[in-house]
This record gives C-alpha cells, structure tokens and sequence, in this order.
C-alpha cells in the first residue's frame, strides 16, 4: 500500500527514535510505501524539504513555531500548520495513488485536512488519538467550558471523529471517554492504539564507567539516580514537580536529572537559580542520543501529570524508561489508567499528583537495588509484549489487509 502518514511530532529521517518515526519504519519494514509528513518550526531555520529514504518519502513542512511559544503563536500555529501541510501535500504527492491516510492529533484543527485528502485521494482513514480535545484544555483551564473556542473545538472535533474510519486510543480509559463526550459515534470504530516504540538492545553500562560518568555530573556515591525527561508544560504538573524536589533538596541519598523544554521550564530554572541544590541537575533539551546515554547511568525514570485531568493520558517518555529497564514513579490524576497499568505490570509505583506523603514514600521504596532491578526488567518485558511499533502496526493495518494463507 501507499500510506500517508501525517504526524503531529517532527520526522526527519527513517533513522529517527519516536513514537511515530518507529511506526513509520514498521510500516516500511512491511514493504509499505510511506510519505511521513510533519512540521517544521520556524524557528528550525529550515525551509520545506522533500526526500526520500528507501520507501520512506519524508515532507517536513515549514511551519509556525508551535512548541515552547506564547499561547497566542501557539494558537496561529495551531490554525495554520493543517492548511500550510495540505498545500505542500497537494504540490509534492500531485499524481501519486495513495490507500490509506493516518493522522494523529492533537490539534483537532487538522479535520478539514483529512476530508479534502479523504476526498481527494478516496482513501480510508485512521486518526491515531493522542488527546481529547477541547476536554484537556478545559481541564487545564486554557479555554471555557462552553465558551466560543469550546464550541468550536468540540464541533471539529466531532467533524474529525465522523470522517475517521477508524480511532486508535491510548488506552482503555481513553476509548471510553471518547465514547462519553461523543456518543454519536460507532463503538466498533474505536479501539485501542497504545503509544509504542521498537525498543533496541541495551548493553549495560561497565560498573567502573558508570562511576566515572556518575562522578562527572556530582552524582554522590551510592545516591539513587532519578530521571525526568521531556516536557515542561502545563500538562506535567510542573509546581508539584517543584514540591517533589523542594523536599528532597541536597539530600545525598538521591539525584535527579531533569531534562527538556517547555513553557513552564523557567519555573524549574528560576527555583534552581534560587536554591542551587547540589543533588539536582537541570538540563536543557537533549539529543536523543544524549538522553539515552542519560538514561544509561540512571535507575528509576519519573513521570508528572497535572492533577485537574479528566482526560486519561498516558505519558509516551515512560516508553524510553521502560526500554532501558527502569522503574517508573509516577505523580498523575486520578482519572488515567497509567497508574494501574505501570502497577499491575509490577514496573511502577503510583500516586495521586500533590500528595507529597505518598510520592516520597514511592521514592523511599526506590531505595531497594532488588525492587528497582525486578521492575526494571517487569517493565523492559511489558513494553515487548504490548507497546512495540509492531504490535501497533498489526491494530492498523488489520482492517486494511486481507490476511495471509
């Protein structure tokens, strides 16, 4: 099949590490002819670009920034980013046949998108739903309830839902909101699509080198080592972040990195500047590469949510932790089923985010090298078994493949 793929993160290569660029290259490992398309900020310094990788086609559209922005130029961008894809579509894929079209949101704003490319290409569609919106910003209080934006959120949004043949959840808790908020439509074409990734191997770290690495960044000897990596933003919760460390503050027995970007990363910058702990380092946006080489010498991965949810998430960093074999605590709202999941799999401890009493009773639990190794591992296999690129690609593409003899 020729298969469209739009994502709503950057792919700019088939050797990329990610949620979709591991989808991507599942579905070209299956003799699949792919064109990924994304976004390219402005503030990258690029303009579009078009190439190939084996049978990969991959567009990078140059776009408003969209990320760490303003609310305002996170708005345009939001409005914009679906027309100015769509034209580059239009202009790079003229005369090509395409038979399935796969999107993901956020943003919602990408439903008129899909029905010209639907029209235009009469192809099936299948919308990977990677948030519910507006129901997510209304959480957050970025928007009102039935407000002007609200109202028309929630028009597109069903807009979108109606012309998607099919809609991949992250999970269970996700499949049932959705059917909740949106009533109108067919149970039978919702499922669940969980966030995966294609995990590498992993050799372990030599004991002599991890100390050497671990004394380059003042990581005390014998001190846990915790590690955040990703977004910065409203959705992560980030003051209760700020309370988790504050009461952890130059206590030898632990070490976090956190590393990422974000519009509340100055939160976290500006406390650092203040308190200058020594058991905290505070990293900006790391390379995948460099993440990973982070995540080498680490021993438990940290996941926050912000407690006002009512939208299910289910934070796609833990697949990186899983992959190197860490444990995950996790501070989230009591409405995703993330919690459950990472603790019936037995690779995680939970809690409810704001309750300090039970997040530093989680950290405390860390302290065990067998507890951590056992998780560790519990987790490596879980993500093997359930959240793989390949599993995700089987949900996909069984409704659009005759099967074999």
């Amino acid at each position: 099949m020729n298969i469209l793929f739009i994502a709503s993160m950057p792919v700019t290569s088939l050797h990329d590490r990610g949620i979709f660029p591991d989808l991507v290259r599942e579905f070209a490992y299956r003799g699949h002819t792919v064109y990924a398309v994304s976004a390219c900020e402005r503030r990258e310094g690029r303009g579009t670009s078009f190439s190939r990788e084996d049978d990969v086609y991959v567009l990078q559209v140059r776009t408003l920034n969209n990320r760490r922005v303003s609310f305002i130029e996170k708005g345009l961008a939001v409005v914009t980013t679906p027309f100015l894809l769509g034209r580059a579509i239009i202009r790079r894929l003229k005369g090509s046949a395409i038979d399935l079209i796969i999107y993901s949101t956020p943003p919602i704003t990408i439903y008129p998108l899909i029905a010209s490319l639907k029209k235009r290409f009469r192809a099936p569609t299948y919308l990977i739903l990677k948030d519910i919106w507006p129901q997510a910003m209304i959480d957050l209080s970025v928007i009102k309830k039935g407000g002007f934006s609200c109202r028309a959120f929630e028009w597109l949004a069903r807009k979108l839902y109606s012309v998607s043949d099919f809609i991949g959840t992250m999970s269970a808790g996700n499949s049932a909101l959705l059917l909740e908020l949106y009533p109108h439509i067919p149970g039978d074409k919702v499922e669940v699509c969980p966030n995966s990734s294609e995990p590498s191997a992993v050799a372990e770290t030599p004991a002599d080198e991890k100390k050497e690495l671990l004394e380059s960044h003042g990581v005390p000897d014998g001190a846990v080592v915790f590690s955040y990596g990703g977004s910065f933003n409203k959705p992560q919760g980030i003051p209760f972040l700020i309370e988790a460390l504050e009461s952890w503050v130059n206590d030898d027995k632990v070490f976090f990195f956190l590393c990422g970007a974000g519009t509340d990363y100055s939160l976290v910058e500006d406390w650092c500047g203040r308190r200058r702990p020594r058991n905290i380092k505070l990293l900006p946006y790391l390379s995948k590469e460099e993440y990973f080489d982070l995540l080498r010498i680490s021993d438990v991965g940290l996941v926050f949510l912000d407690p006002r949810f009512t939208v299910p998430n289910m934070p796609s960093r833990a697949l990186d932790y899983m992959e190197f074999s860490l444990p995950i605590i996790a501070a989230v709202d009591d409405r995703t089923d993330f919690r459950a999941i990472i603790e019936e799999g037995g690779f995680g401890l939970g809690s409810i985010a704001g309750d300090l009493r039970d997040f530093r009773s989680n950290v405390e639990r860390m302290f065990d090298s067998s507890l951590r190794e056992n998780m560790g591992g519990a987790g490596r296999r879980y993500l093997e078994r359930h959240w793989t690129a390949s599993i995700a690609c089987d949900i996909v593409l069984r409704h659009f493949t005759s099967p074999g003899p």
